[in-house]
């Protein structure tokens, strides 16, 4: 690999986990008002990315992107350091340039605006791609309800990645997509599935419960896992849930980041837990009260009493 090629590889890498790191973005397209046509019309879009990094937003069809949109797809996406202190030139921003087409489920037989030119998903697909927006922006389902709002995707052709002063750079737009399931996830998949959902159910539902409002699902089966995050699926609420690694993984990372995100979610379902009873009282971590085990054995004055966890991830205590 040539020096220019090394360094390319880099600034991409860098680009991929800033789009990782933040939800909010400007998009950018050309106006189709006849009064102002051709001019650049920007606004703030909320974006996520799908499996391979492509960025997604939601518009409605009654807004100005849209009607732009469909006359020209040509669109760009402007990302910027959400953490930003100080002079905002000197840390990183992302322009990614490219086509813009609507996603829509085969299920749908809408006439929709942009349907023409759209990418069919099957319904499980689409699902998962309203589950990773919503694991951004997780008001998007009320946007259903007014407006027929509609997933765009944005096919990168060029970026420029500009990471502070004089670190400026083209790259091409494929270089911050990803493999879905490279860094060794496309062999180990099945079996982090496999392990997951024989042996961790109760971990899916606490990052569950984290992830959302709190309330703990009933049962939980991860669906899919990628570099960037994976797909778990509950009933009793019945959900289809993205939960973000914040990060690119490789295989050989994913015990560690699961335990970690494990550990993270219910320290902060702990904390609600608290702040919801006021303070009162003590809350013990399940995990730390069982030892890694399925059932524990507590004496009370004299009277023998077992704890355990059932499959569905309950905990039930009997004397």
């Amino acid at each position: 690999m040539t020096e220019r090629a090394t360094r390319d590889s880099e600034i991409a890498a860098r680009a991929r986990q800033w789009l990782l790191t933040t939800s909010n973005a400007v998009l950018c397209t050309r106006c189709s008002d006849t009064d102002m046509i051709d001019w650049p019309f920007g606004s703030l879009a909320p974006f996520a990315l799908t499996e391979s990094g492509e960025p997604i937003v939601l518009i409605s069809e009654i807004a100005e992107h849209t009607r732009n949109l469909v006359k020209e797809p040509r669109a760009s996406l402007f990302v910027s350091d959400p953490d930003a202190a100080g002079d905002p030139q000197a840390t990183w921003r992302l322009t990614i340039m490219g086509r813009a087409r609507r996603l829509r489920a085969k299920s749908d037989e809408r006439t929709v605006t942009g349907g023409a030119d759209a990418v069919v998903l099957d319904d499980d697909a689409f699902q998962a791609v309203h589950a990773r927006y919503t694991s951004r922006v997780p008001d998007a389902p009320r946007y259903f309800d007014a407006h027929r709002f509609g997933y765009w995707k944005i096919e990168p052709l060029r970026v420029r990645a500009i990471g502070g002063f004089g670190a400026i750079h083209w790259l091409e737009g494929d270089a911050i997509l990803r493999e879905p399931r490279g860094g060794g996830l496309d062999a180990s998949a099945p079996a982090i599935l496999a392990h997951m959902n024989d042996d961790h159910e109760s971990a899916l539902l606490d990052l569950c419960a984290a992830a959302g409002n709190g309330e703990r699902a009933q049962s939980a089966r991860m669906l899919d896992i990628d570099r960037a995050g994976f797909l778990v699926e509950t009933h009793s609420p019945d959900a289809v849930r993205f939960i973000e690694f914040g990060r690119e993984i490789h295989a050989a990372d994913a015990r560690n980041v699961f335990v970690e995100l494990t550990k993270r979610a219910r320290e902060s379902l702990a904390a609600a837990s608290r702040d919801s009873s006021g303070g009162d009282g003590r809350v013990l971590d399940s995990g730390q009260l069982l030892g890694g085990a399925e059932t524990v054995q507590i004496d009370h004055k004299g009277a023998l009493y077992t704890l355990r966890i059932t499959r569905n991830g309950r905990m039930i205590l009997t004397k």
